[in-house]
């Protein structure tokens, strides 16, 4: 049987190549594709957190109704993460390598604590709970992805 955890850790891997793309390209002044690199990071990464918060994170919730869930204090990582990719997006607009630096070096720390707390305590978490649920979890968030996709009307 497939697991939550891996469709969702597969996507952080994703996620983490990207901003390496998207850093790299920064650290060598490459600033026309190091907007091109962390458009489309900053792209998956927002793709992720509203797979967590649109379907993942409800579905587990809802299960713990009237108790205090775990993903309480993801919720403002999430936001939190989001806010400084903007700053991250502004810095590279600005062609300024050290305010850029500055905001990844944030988002990385905030990233891998908050990756370890998913991967480590949540995801095993996920799999034994929503398991009877595990094909329909993973439609919504591909549909997510598919949304994505599509072009803007």
């Amino acid at each position: 049987m497939h697991k939550v955890s891996n469709y969702l850790a597969h996507d952080h891997s994703r996620c983490d190549g990207l901003y390496a793309d998207a850093v790299a390209h920064v650290a060598a002044h490459d600033w026309d594709q190091a907007a091109i690199s962390f458009l489309e990071f900053a792209e998956a990464m927002r793709r992720h957190v509203e797979m967590e918060e649109r379907v993942v994170y409800p579905a587990f919730e809802e299960l713990l109704a009237n108790t205090a869930a775990p993903t309480q204090s993801l919720h403002a990582e999430h936001h939190l993460l989001c806010e400084i990719m903007h700053r991250m997006g502004m810095a590279i607009q600005r062609r300024d390598v050290i305010e850029f630096s500055d905001h990844a070096d944030t988002f990385r720390l905030i990233t891998e604590q908050h990756n370890l707390k998913e991967e480590g305590i949540l995801f095993p978490m996920f799999d034994k709970l929503l398991r009877p649920r595990y094909d329909e979890l993973v439609h919504a968030m591909d549909d997510l992805r598919d949304d994505h996709a599509r072009p803007n009307d």
